[in-house]
């Protein structure tokens, strides 16, 4: 059985306003699922969804930032 979540669960779960979950939602942003009026969440697909849109370091060192002026 699937975990689904409401808008408040989605945004606590990916740590966001409610108002930025309705935007992401709006603009088809996010995956998600009406049924009727009610827009929910399957968890997992959230889980796929942070995953693919995770940023990787690039390298195995930091860049230094020069303060030159």
């Amino acid at each position: 059985m699937k975990h689904l979540l409401t808008v408040k669960e989605a945004a606590e779960y990916l740590r966001l306003a409610e108002s930025t979950i309705y935007k992401m939602v709006s603009r088809r942003d996010i995956p998600f699922m009406k049924i009727g009026t009610r827009v929910i969440f399957d968890l997992e697909m959230l889980a796929e969804w942070v995953e693919a849109h995770t940023v990787q370091p690039v390298g195995g060192k930091r860049r230094r930032v020069s303060n030159a002026a």
